[in-house]
C-alpha cells in the first residue's frame, strides 16, 4: 500500500491528466489518510464534476468549506454544481459569498448576472454585467448579455450601443450580429 502523500501526489497527476476516475481513487487514499484534505476535497470535487456527478461534487466542494471557508474558488464551483442541480437560491449564496471573498473576479459577477436573468432581475443583471466590463473591458460577451438585458427591459439605446461593442470587441461572432439587427 502506498503512502498518502504518494496518493495524493498520483491524485492531482491523474487529475491534471483529465483522468477523473483514477484521480478519485487516489485522491479517496489520500483524504482517508489525512494528507492535503482541503485540496483532497477540492480536486476530488471538480473531478466529479467534471464527470457530472454533481451532486458529489457538492459535497466535496462543502467538506473543503467546512476546513477552510475563506475559498472564493470554492464557492463559485460550488454555485456552478448548484446551477446544473437546478438550485438556483443555494448558486446565488454561494456567488455572493464567493463575491464578497474575492471582489475581481469577474466570472462570479459574471455567472451571478446570468442567474439574475434567469428570474428576470434584468436590472441586478445590468448591474453585474457591468461590474464584469469594468473588471474585464474586454469581454464582448458581458456587453452582449447586458445590451440583451437592456434589450429585454425595453431600453434600446444602451442595448445597441452594447450590442455594437460587442460586435467591436468580437466581429467574428454571427450570432451579435443577428440580435443588434433584431433590436
Amino acid at each position: 500500500e502506498l503512502k498518502p502523500a504518494l496518493q495524493y501526489f498520483l491524485g492531482q497527476s491523474y487529475y491534471y491528466t483529465d483522468d477523473y476516475p483514477f484521480a478519485i481513487t487516489y485522491l479517496d487514499k489520500a483524504i482517508a489518510g489525512g494528507i492535503n484534505v482541503k485540496d483532497g476535497f477540492k480536486n476530488r470535487g471538480i473531478a466529479h464534476f467534471k464527470q457530472q456527478s454533481y451532486q458529489l461534487a457538492i459535497d466535496n466542494f462543502t467538506a473543503s468549506l467546512k476546513l477552510d471557508d475563506q475559498q472564493a474558488d470554492i464557492y463559485t464551483n460550488r454555485a456552478e454544481a448548484f446551477l446544473f442541480m437546478e438550485d438556483g437560491e443555494s448558486a446565488l449564496n454561494d456567488l455572493n459569498q464567493a463575491i464578497r471573498l474575492d471582489e475581481t473576479n469577474p466570472d462570479n459577477y459574471y455567472n451571478r448576472a446570468i442567474l439574475m436573468e434567469e428570474i428576470d432581475r434584468f436590472g441586478d443583471a445590468v448591474k453585474d454585467y457591468a461590474k464584469v466590463i469594468e473588471l474585464n473591458p474586454n469581454d464582448a460577451n458581458a456587453y452582449f448579455n447586458r445590451g440583451s438585458c437592456f434589450a429585454k427591459a425595453d431600453n434600446f439605446g444602451p442595448a445597441i450601443e452594447d450590442l455594437q461593442k460587442a460586435v467591436q470587441i468580437d466581429p467574428s461572432d454571427g450570432n451579435y450580429y443577428r440580435v443588434l439587427g433584431n433590436t
